[in-house]
């Protein structure tokens, strides 16, 4: 393993130079691995393979970095249709649950959790009509907008929870009604709109 600094160019570079696989019962010959990360002062962190054995069934190969400690695994992304990647501080995305059964006649809760501390303040919207449009062109990049824009429920402070709610009516024709909602938050510099969107929740009005 090498470490490097091009000073003059800005940029650092960790190699890994024919690292042999470990197996318990070494094969012949052994599987090797040559890779290397460049790290520019720009922010830019290129990872640049050069030969990555993968003839081993159970060596499976992950492209990627992480901060470590127990930061969240994000899952999965499938470089050939996501690049580019933007990455920032770890977070959790914004969540929108509903502890009560949407019953008629009753009170429904709706709750947002994962507000950034940095929130200004967070409103939750609720809709008949279902919707997924990305929301990349408003400047919230990997974001989707769930519901229409019928009724809002008010605007909360606070993080990293708040709660909204609404009166159901007992009228019986509105039984097997759905419902949907989302949250929004609007959190400074977290992108170029400065707001997050929650998932979307469709509830579907039951009698008691």
């Amino acid at each position: 393993m090498h470490f490097d600094v091009d000073a003059a160019a800005g940029v650092a570079y960790v190699t890994w130079d024919q690292v042999p696989v470990w197996v318990e019962t070494p094969l012949t010959p052994r599987p090797r691995n040559t890779l290397q990360v460049a790290i520019h002062d720009t922010g830019v962190i290129e990872l640049r393979f050069q030969e990555v054995d993968t003839g081993l069934s159970w060596c499976n190969n992950m492209t990627g970095f992480s901060p470590g400690a127990n930061n969240r695994d994000p899952g999965s992304t499938h470089l050939a249709f996501s690049l580019p990647i933007s990455t920032g501080a770890e977070s959790l995305p914004l969540r929108l649950s509903a502890p009560d059964q949407p019953l008629l006649g009753s009170t429904v809760r709706l709750e947002v959790s994962e507000i950034p501390s940095t929130a200004l303040l967070s409103t939750t919207i609720v809709s008949f009509t279902r919707l997924r449009l990305r929301l990349d062109g408003l400047g919230m990049p990997g974001r989707f907008q769930h519901v229409g824009s019928d009724v809002g429920l008010g605007v909360a402070g606070g993080n990293p929870q708040a709660s909204f709610s609404f009166g159901i009516t007992n009228d019986p024709t509105f039984l097997g009604l759905p419902i949907r909602a989302q949250s929004l938050s609007l959190v400074p510099n977290v992108n170029p709109l400065g707001a997050l969107a929650s998932n979307g929740v469709e509830l579907v009005l039951g009698n008691q």
